[in-house]
């Protein structure tokens, strides 16, 4: 009886998760979504899957001063909560602004199943380069795209990118 019972769990379980169940959603999120609904330069895409409940900002944003002013950034994703992952990027700040208003300085809006991560001030965009025979869920290179803030143009621009393959450090 035991046993059953922990199987039904573990199904519950599973099931919710790939469901993507609604659940409530932190202060954090619900500031960034709203953010994010009022910027004329997020894709009606993205805005459509916020308001659907088919994406969601994800409650773990990065925090980190990506651009060298002393005070920390948000890096945000916007997560399908499928095999699909993060779909899209966007980094808030208030350095370079007019006041201390915070604003998007760099938006990725065509992402499936990108990371992130900060070294110093640059911002590393992580996404899989599926090839032939790939499984969905490991594909054998990765696009490793670096940013680093712009102060003169007041916003994020690559600095770099490479190609490298799965399994080699940084990747």
């Amino acid at each position: 009886m035991h046993l059953r019972l922990l199987t039904v769990a573990i199904f519950l379980t599973v099931l919710t998760s790939a469901v993507g169940v609604a659940q409530a959603s932190t202060a954090q999120q619900d500031f960034f979504t709203a953010a994010l609904q009022k910027d004329k330069k997020v894709t009606k895409t993205v805005k459509s899957t916020l308001t659907s409940g088919v994406a969601f900002v994800d409650p773990t944003n990065l925090f980190a001063d990506v651009t060298g002013d002393g005070k920390a950034d948000a890096i945000v994703f916007v997560e399908s909560g499928s095999v699909n992952g993060a779909l899209a990027l966007y980094v808030f700040t208030t350095d370079g602004g007019k006041s201390d208003q915070l604003r998007v300085v760099y938006r990725s809006q065509t992402l499936q199943r990108a990371t992130a991560r900060v070294s110093g001030t640059a911002l590393v965009i992580r996404q899989p380069i599926w090839g032939a025979g790939d499984d969905p869920c490991c594909a054998l290179k990765y696009r490793l795209a670096t940013y680093r803030w712009n102060a003169k143009h007041k916003t994020m621009e690559r600095t770099a990118v490479r190609e490298v393959a799965a399994g080699v450090p940084g990747a």
